[in-house]
């Protein structure tokens, strides 16, 4: 291995883990970084001077330019959009706001804002990168760049005024037993008033093809669903820092989690699309 395939393998796993969070796509990301690594190759290594900053703005751009190819796809997607989830565990080097910005709740958020915003407010707050590297990567002024920073911090804020937790597998594993029981008083009792749940099948599952809101909305559409696979292989495991329960069946896999305040389940995350469920097969320990 040569120093510069050295130096991309080092930087490589920050480089994933920013496109991802940009474009809450995982082979998306996959792709970004190997186009970045196809121009690595073909630069002038001896002419950079700080590779890891030059790399994060390679993959910046490509990212922002991929977010346009992400947007035309999303206008002819079939029913609501998750972002797609991956298996990976907290590294014990990670700060709060690195590991937050993983959840899929947070993804979500994330979605909300624009692509520049986005890209600046994960670059200065999550990987800490300093202004005249983040104007680079986003071809904008530093003092843009901070605008945009506060700007994003701001309507995250406004967003989620009330933050809420990924669901832990022992809430998960009570609520899975409620929901398989057909017990809709005990399921009831593990939802928050303000419950909403997402399912996410693409054009090829039946799914929920908008929100469902309300305790007894999801609780009638929780029992239904489960009654459809009396013989289903469960397995409780965990994606995007969050416990995850995976649902096999003939043709059928389906990855449920969530987040819950105060230990009620305030968001459902019901995914059945396969095309994005092939991240969580993989072991994403590099990502960070």
């Amino acid at each position: 291995m040569t120093d510069a395939d050295e130096v991309f393998a080092a930087e490589r796993p920050r480089l994933l883990g920013l496109a991802y969070r940009v474009l809450g796509s995982f082979g998306d990301a996959e792709d970004v970084v190997q186009e970045a690594w196809l121009r690595w190759s073909a630069t002038d290594h001896g002419a950079v001077e700080r590779p890891g900053a030059y790399l994060t703005t390679v993959v910046t751009r490509l990212a922002l330019d991929r977010i346009r190819t992400i947007e035309r796809r999303r206008e002819q997607y079939v029913g609501p959009w998750l972002p797609e989830p991956v298996s990976l565990e907290p590294g014990p080097e990670e700060h709060t706001e690195m590991a937050e910005s993983l959840t899929l709740g947070f993804l979500m958020l994330l979605d909300r804002l624009s692509a520049a915003e986005r890209a600046v407010w994960l670059l200065a707050v999550v990987f800490e990168e300093p202004y005249a590297v983040i104007a680079q990567a986003v071809g904008r002024s530093e003092a843009a760049c901070r605008q945009l920073a506060s700007r994003a911090g701001r309507r995250l804020r406004e967003e989620r005024p009330v933050p809420s937790e990924p669901l832990d597998a022992e809430l998960l594993v009570r609520l899975v037993s409620a929901v398989g029981a057909g017990d809709a008083e005990a399921t009831l009792a593990l939802l928050d008033a303000e419950v909403v749940l997402v399912s996410d099948g693409g054009p090829a599952h039946r799914a929920a093809r908008r929100p469902v809101i309300g305790p007894e909305r999801v609780t009638r559409l929780m029992i239904t669903t489960a009654r459809r696979y009396p013989d289903a292989e469960l397995e409780v495991g965990e994606i995007n820092h969050g416990a995850a329960l995976f649902l096999r069946a003939p043709g059928t896999s389906i990855v449920l989690t969530g987040e819950h305040r105060h230990g009620r389940v305030v968001r459902l995350y019901f995914m059945l699309n396969p095309d994005k469920l092939a991240g969580v097969a993989k072991d994403h320990s590099a990502l960070a």
